[in-house]
């Protein structure tokens, strides 16, 4: 039997088998997770349904490890605790915490499964800007190690880039002379990104309002973004502006990761139909 598994893709089979199996002990989620790991062909070998049949007993031991690995990851992140009910109060015994069964039934994509979240991101926006992917990266592998105002602030800086992308991707696209040296001026008049921002959400409402954008891009202007520039915006500036103290709520970062994915979506669409479109109003 040959096994492709690692800590990272036993940390995200583990994840996907909580989900399963929110109580239990840990050889009951080992066994689950080889099980997953067969169905996905990272085993190979052995027969179906045994994928622990043909393994050597240090390979045994090591995805043994990795599963209790991947748990304690999970109770430092409240996300479990030991001990399943009165019966069986300690370890090897777990179950999933409120918190956790609300985390991990929320669905794809998952920030606690950073691989996964971003394949997931990939799959989703192919097109995304380089500089875009590394904040997100970063914001999942903060947000990971507990470093939850890191994460609110590198999800700000996500979303600045893709708004300094559609600024510069507008202003390429404007076919009226006139009309591109005042949007040019309007936009070069400060450097703060609530500026840039405001300036660039009205020319697009203006292009609304003369229908000159498809029905998805309408949508992206009215609702995605606006409320995703804002929502991000506020977090990052409770995070990482020294005179606008405040504290970051973990879950609300973890809920600003996941909708970021769509939000990101969105513009970067948005992005590419400048890149090919003439823009007016």
């Amino acid at each position: 039997m040959s096994m492709k598994l690692g800590y990272r893709e036993i940390h995200a089979l583990t994840i996907e088998q909580l989900v399963k199996r929110p109580k239990g002990q840990h050889a009951e989620l080992t066994k689950d997770v080889l099980m997953a790991g067969q169905a996905k062909g990272l085993i190979s070998g052995g027969k179906p349904g045994f994928p622990e049949a043909g393994l050597s007993h240090q390979d045994q031991e090591r995805v043994s490890g990795w599963v209790q690995e991947a748990i304690w990851d999970c109770l430092l992140k409240r996300m479990l605790m030991f001990g399943m009910d009165g019966s069986n109060p300690n370890w090897p015994f777990y179950r999933l915490t409120d918190h956790g069964e609300s985390a991990l039934r929320a669905g794809t994509p998952q920030p606690y499964d950073p691989d996964g979240f971003i394949a997931y991101f990939d799959r989703i926006c192919p097109t995304a800007d380089p500089a875009v992917r590394g904040y997100l990266t970063e914001a999942v592998a903060a947000f990971n190690a507990g470093c939850v105002r890191s994460a609110a602030v590198m999800l700000g800086c996500a979303s600045e880039k893709l708004l300094l992308l559609l600024c510069d991707a507008l202003e390429a696209a404007i076919s009226d002379g006139t009309k591109k040296v005042t949007f040019t001026k309007e936009l070069e008049a400060k450097r703060a990104i609530s500026h840039r921002y405001a300036t660039l959400h009205d020319r697009l409402e203006r292009m609304v309002a003369a229908k000159k954008l498809p029905r998805e891009h309408v949508e992206t202007v009215g609702s995605e973004l606006p409320s995703g520039y804002e929502l991000l915006r506020r977090c990052r500036n409770s995070a990482g502006h020294p005179e606008v103290p405040g504290m970051v709520d973990p879950d609300t970062v973890f809920m600003n990761l996941r909708t970021f994915i769509e939000y990101g979506r969105r513009v970067t669409a948005l992005v590419e139909h400048f890149l090919k479109e003439p823009a007016d109003w």
